[in-house]
């Protein structure tokens, strides 16, 4: 997702280029006083709002595309945890065996004690 985010972003660039350099002519034009015959000022303001138009719809997918990865890393986290969740129950279903008492071996063991030996 962060990829087509990234490519949505360079296929806009050269149109904000373009935007940028429209809305300076506007400004440049309007500076100087020159007002352009009707049809050029018609067509540099169809190709701002087209361009603008063109960032707010790049704009959207990026929107869509930050939502959508949301859902994925919140999936993810969702997964991470129900398996914790698994393990921990199949860890107080099954007794833990095998394993030595904590508290040592008992008189009436079986294991050597060295005591045991008599000394020479």
């Amino acid at each position: 997702i962060l990829e087509r985010q990234q490519m949505e972003l360079v296929k806009l660039y050269p149109n904000a280029v373009e935007l940028e350099m429209w809305i300076k002519v506007q400004e440049s034009l309007a500076s100087r006083g020159i007002k352009p015959v009707s049809a050029d000022r018609q067509w540099i303001e169809d190709s701002v709002t087209e361009r603008k138009d063109q960032a707010a719809w790049v704009q959207s997918i990026q929107r869509q595309l930050a939502v959508e990865r949301q859902r994925e890393e919140e999936a993810g986290l969702d997964r991470f945890y129900k398996d914790l969740r698994g393990r921990a129950q199949i860890q107080r279903m099954t007794p833990s065996i095998g394993y030595p008492s904590q508290h040592g071996p008992s008189e009436d063991s079986d294991d050597w004690n060295p005591s045991d030996v008599d000394s020479p």
